[in-house]
């Protein structure tokens, strides 16, 4: 599985840290793709972890908590 910076790259041909990428969320349809997709795949981790190990709270911290306001809780 690629990097999220070498996904962005194969379809733009251009490097840019996730940083840029995020703050292009807005304004590049790639990026909303490539983050739209990330977000999917966090939802399936966490609730897969939630069926095996049942925790009453999860939470998330660091740097994928500043992204929170694109996740619909």
């Amino acid at each position: 599985m690629y990097s999220f910076e070498q996904e962005y790259f194969n379809l733009n041909k251009i490097y840019k840290t996730a940083k840029q990428i995020y703050k292009e969320y807005n304004s590049n349809d790639d990026a909303q793709k490539l983050i739209n997709n990330q977000i999917n795949n966090l939802a399936k981790y966490i609730f897969n972890f939630s069926l095996v190990i049942n925790p009453d709270v999860i939470l998330i911290g660091g740097a994928i908590s500043k992204i929170m306001n694109l996740l619909k809780c």
